[in-house]
């Protein structure tokens, strides 16, 4: 089994609700980049299993039911009564996204070393991604795992 780590948050695409300029239509889509590499393996019928901050919110149970319903382990889920971290997502004159992200004090980026379980047999890799390596405290989390399995288990860092 593979231990993905790192942020699960909803993207929020912003589109103009065509003449009317006072509004937005907005589409959330559950991700992330850890959250869809776990995804992506248990679709693949690899095991995979998440390592983040899990808000008790209503965004936070959607994500928990989509790893659920995807057959992603979740034992390695931390709860927290935070919000869940929104990406907006709107696109520039030329057509590229622009990110802005809304994380401060956010669920997933809250777990520290005490949360950090022992890991496992069938705990095979680790892979740790995404702006989780550079928000606090989770990246100093991220880094003591890394350095306390690095000696027995593959890392990969996306």
């Amino acid at each position: 089994m593979y231990l993905v780590c790192g942020e699960a948050l909803f993207d929020v695409f912003a589109a103009p609700a065509g003449t009317q300029r006072n509004r937005l239509h907005l589409e959330a889509v559950a991700g992330g980049s850890p959250f869809n590499v776990a995804v992506g393996l248990a679709r693949l019928g690899t095991p995979s299993a998440l390592f983040t901050g899990m808000s008790r919110d209503h965004l936070g149970q959607q994500l928990r039911q989509v790893l659920v319903d995807e057959g992603v382990v979740s034992r390695y889920l931390i709860d927290f009564d935070a919000p869940t971290t929104l990406a907006m997502v709107a696109l520039a004159a030329n057509g590229s996204p622009v990110y802005s992200f809304r994380g401060e004090g956010c669920a997933d980026r809250l777990p520290r070393e005490e949360h950090l379980a022992s890991l496992g047999h069938e705990i095979h890799g680790i892979h740790v991604g995404s702006y989780s390596i550079v928000t606090a405290p989770i990246a100093d989390t991220l880094l003591s795992l890394v350095r306390r399995e690095s000696e027995r288990r593959l890392i990969s860092l996306d």
